[in-house]
């Protein structure tokens, strides 16, 4: 059993779910394979079966659920392709090094805090507009920057992007 768990442990998603590996994998088709699996190895399935088959399918479960949760989200997609390329992660690198790129986002905080305190709703609505289509754009240049082969730039980019998603209005 533990054979079959390492085994599986190292599995591609992409190739979990039979999709090519890409940076838009069609969504569409990823939840129709994703619901095929989750029907096949859901542990209801195996009830009556030994100990080791409903580990087995417990396990397949949880990675069948992360590899779903990882290609449809588009920031953990991207990190995940960045993996498969040999990226190297670790809390540090996960750090904003352009000063810049973050003056700025405490300018765009505060702007929105004045507009929040002043009732100004059009203008909140305008800022949140504007760090949707910036987003939109970082995610445009990761793509570029990706199939261009330029990993450390893609990261960099990545982080720009996950700073947006975090931010909470």
């Amino acid at each position: 059993m533990e054979t079959i768990i390492e085994n599986i442990k190292d599995i591609n998603y992409f190739e979990l779910f039979s999709l090519k590996q890409d940076l838009d994998p069609d969504l569409e088709e990823l939840e129709l394979k994703y619901f095929q699996l989750q029907a096949k190895f859901h542990p209801d399935k195996f009830i009556n079966s030994s100990d080791s088959e409903k580990r087995i399918s417990l396990y397949y479960t949880s990675l069948i659920n992360d590899a779903y949760s990882t290609l449809k989200a588009t920031e953990k997609r991207f990190e995940y392709l960045l993996s498969i390329k040999g990226f190297k992660f670790d809390e540090k690198n996960f750090q904003i090094e352009d000063k810049e790129f973050l003056i700025q986002q405490m300018e765009i905080r505060e702007e929105f805090e004045d507009a929040m305190n002043n009732n100004k709703a059009e203008r909140c609505k305008q800022i949140k507009d504007n760090i949707s289509k910036n987003k939109d754009s970082l995610i445009s240049d990761f793509k570029k920057s990706f199939i261009n082969g330029s990993l450390d730039k893609s990261f960099d980019i990545l982080k720009k992007i996950k700073f947006y998603s975090s931010i909470k209005f």
